[in-house]
């Protein structure tokens, strides 16, 4: 009834599994791509939408980056590295000015990117550490 609707354990969130984010962050790769091929023409139409060409570059950096992470469970810096030149290749065809803001927009992902990862691995250290018993 009534309850249920208010209760919090009902509507509590869950975490997608790694197959459903490496579906997901595959599609959107795989979209982005095709956006930039699509709308080259009118982001290299102004400054301002060379911007915004490079920000939709970095997108394809961030998906191909999650996507590679949720495959391998770790990336190094040669994935990093890959995925970073697929995405500045991708910036390449707008503008070359798309490829230096596609660079710092990927730098700033990036370090998003391992502050989430550092804080969700201390967050599991702490909760797989065994406590301590009393004497």
């Amino acid at each position: 009834g009534a309850d249920s609707f208010h209760n919090t354990q009902d509507m509590a969130y869950q975490q997608p599994g790694a197959g459903q984010t490496v579906f997901l962050s595959a599609v959107l790769f795989a979209i982005t791509l095709s956006a930039i091929g699509l709308f080259r023409a009118k982001l290299a139409s102004t400054p301002q939408l060379t911007i915004v060409g490079g920000f939709v570059s970095s997108l394809v950096f961030f998906f191909g980056l999650i996507l590679i992470g949720n495959l391998k469970r770790e990336v190094k810096w040669p994935e990093t590295i890959f995925v970073l030149v697929v995405a500045m290749i991708a910036a390449s065809t707008i503008h070359r000015v798309c490829v230096t803001t596609c660079f710092l927009f990927s730098s700033l992902s990036l370090w998003y990117i391992n502050s989430v990862s550092q804080k969700t691995q201390r967050r599991l250290e702490v909760s797989q550490t065994p406590k301590a018993k009393g004497k």
